[in-house]
């Protein structure tokens, strides 16, 4: 995380609360506050023009539980290098900058409670932004619970692109993304998560990725910020759970929701939304093997072993292009593990194995309710289902609780989907 991040999200959790009435920013509504919002915006089309869009209209709307925006007081106009500063009417809701010129036009988000009062940066404005505001007011239209961080989160440049030349609809994009946000959801139940605590942590990491990467002075420093971003998303869920165990159990179900409800997308936005639950799905299981290696007394050594693991596993999904890509990676990391776990355990290679091999029957009754479900909860529920009775059959193999609660946590990685 660069030195730059870490200022800004300490500048966001001081400057910017969330509000919790209202999942996604849908409540609240006006205030007697004031409220400067300012950014850039920028035409990334290289087929136009490439750079900032001069004497844009900036406006902003803030936007309600259903999906429909509500005018903010205030307009500017964007200067020679695309910035502007809109002095608006408060709002606890989340908000929709949007700016036009000509026929251009491209939108932003302002997460839930940072419109408020004060000051509030939108992300630079382009064609992922203009998507990912899209997508957001497609899924409130629907019914989701979604907030501005599920939407930034779930849309990147490949899922924009797919839109911006009609492979992909923002409808299409905000179904799926409903779907796996209520599989989450009725997995957290499950678990007895802290769900508010959950999201207005990922709408305090998106409050500080806004600023941070409106600070960006390369694209290499924006990368990192998309990337602390994601890290502190996942592990909202981490801290909010009664066990890493848990957390790894939701993320997980959330990406195999992913999997069956993105799977009419265009290859490429498929991949990428299989890609960013994936790489949740990482975090969280990671830090749920290191907590179990802990909590057995292993060696520092073998746990610095499994986090850099976990790091080169993180870090091949996010640059992965193909969903072989990505299985494949799951799979090496899958076998680190297992080494880890026969050295730790004293078991051999082959009853580790073994235990492993015992999950079989239990994961294929999981892909096939898996891919007859037709909402997130119906996965969520397949996938309670499958870990109790992985976990039961881990068990009878392996003998020994440590080896089987490991054996459980890794046993969906590496399916080919």
């Amino acid at each position: 995380m660069s030195r730059l991040f870490t200022a800004a999200a300490l500048a966001a959790l001081v400057l910017f609360g969330c509000d919790s009435s209202d999942p996604g920013g849908g409540g609240g509504g006006g205030t007697s506050s004031t409220v400067t919002i300012s950014g850039r915006v920028t035409d990334d089309d290289a087929s136009k023009r490439l750079g900032p869009v001069a004497g844009a209209a900036v406006a902003a709307a803030s936007v309600s539980a259903t999906g429909s925006t509500s005018a903010l007081s205030g307009s500017a106009t964007t200067d020679a290098e695309g910035r502007f500063s809109l002095d608006a009417s408060g709002t606890s809701r989340a908000v929709v900058v949007t700016a036009r010129e000509a026929s251009f036009q491209t939108r932003a988000l302002v997460e839930a409670g940072a419109a408020s009062s004060g000051s509030a940066v939108t992300a630079p404005m382009t064609t992922e932004t203009d998507t990912e505001a899209g997508v957001f007011l497609a899924a409130r239209q629907r019914g989701s619970d979604a907030r501005v961080a599920d939407a930034v989160l779930f849309v990147d440049a490949d899922v924009a692109a797919d839109v911006a030349d009609g492979s992909e609809t923002e409808a299409d994009l905000a179904a799926a993304l409903d779907a796996a946000l209520r599989a989450e959801s009725e997995a957290a139940e499950d678990e007895d998560v802290e769900e508010e605590r959950v999201q207005d942590d990922r709408s305090r990491a998106h409050a500080s990725f806004r600023i941070a990467i409106d600070a960006s002075a390369s694209s290499q420093a924006a990368a990192r910020a998309a990337e602390a971003f994601q890290e502190a998303y996942a592990d909202a869920l981490v801290r909010a759970q009664t066990s890493a165990s848990a957390a790894a159990r939701v993320a997980q179900t959330r990406a195999q929701a992913t999997v069956r409800f993105g799977a009419d997308l265009s290859t490429r936005a498929r991949t990428s939304a299989e890609r960013s639950a994936r790489v949740l799905a990482a975090v969280a299981t990671g830090r749920a093997v290191e907590a179990q290696f802990q909590a057995r007394g292993a060696a520092q050594a073998r746990i610095q072993a499994l986090q850099t693991a976990r790091a080169r596993l993180v870090q091949a999904l996010r640059t992965s292009t193909t969903r072989a890509a990505q299985t494949a990676a799951e799979a090496e990391y899958s076998a680190a593990v297992q080494a880890e776990l026969v050295a730790e355990s004293g078991q051999s290679s082959a009853e580790v194995s073994a235990a492993l091999a015992a999950t079989v029957q239990a994961r294929t009754a999981f892909v096939a309710a898996r891919q007859a479900a037709a909402t997130g909860g119906s996965v969520a529920e397949a996938a309670r289902a499958y870990f109790e009775a992985s976990r039961e059959a881990a068990e009878a193999r392996a003998d020994d609780g440590f080896v089987a609660e490991v054996i459980v946590l890794v046993s969906l990685m590496g399916m080919a989907g």
